[in-house]
């Protein structure tokens, strides 16, 4: 599986696009194609802690001034993987609903970021 815990933008957008091919892919795809998909997915804890630190992240960033727009850019690319993700594993269903709600309760996140939490 691909290093989640890596926080920079590029590293998070090319996984990102990586599993969304991937699942395209698999739509009506061959077995390897689903297996393909599968390696790629990550897990939901390696996912959380990921987004935790990419939350605390863009916390940090968004304290100083003008600082936030590469650290909210890593947050929304592993946003907009999150309806991608395996939730068969209720222990890991739980941390992200955790992390979601904690991320809506941050008042430091920017409004660009509440359309992807809604979804």
């Amino acid at each position: 599986a691909a290093d989640w815990a890596s926080l920079a933008p590029e590293a998070v957008l090319c996984l990102r696009c990586e599993v969304e091919a991937l699942v395209a892919a698999a739509d009506g795809g061959t077995a390897a194609d689903e297996e393909a998909r599968d390696a790629a997915l990550p897990e939901l804890p390696p996912f959380c802690k990921a987004l935790q630190a990419a939350v605390g992240t863009a916390s940090a960033a968004s304290e100083e001034a003008g600082g936030s727009g590469v650290a909210n850019y890593s947050l929304v690319q592993l946003l907009r993987l999150c309806p991608r993700l395996d939730f068969a594993d209720e222990y890991g269903r739980a941390e992200l609903e955790a992390a979601l709600c904690a991320l809506l309760k941050t008042l430091s996140i920017g409004d660009e970021l509440l359309p992807l939490l809604a979804a």
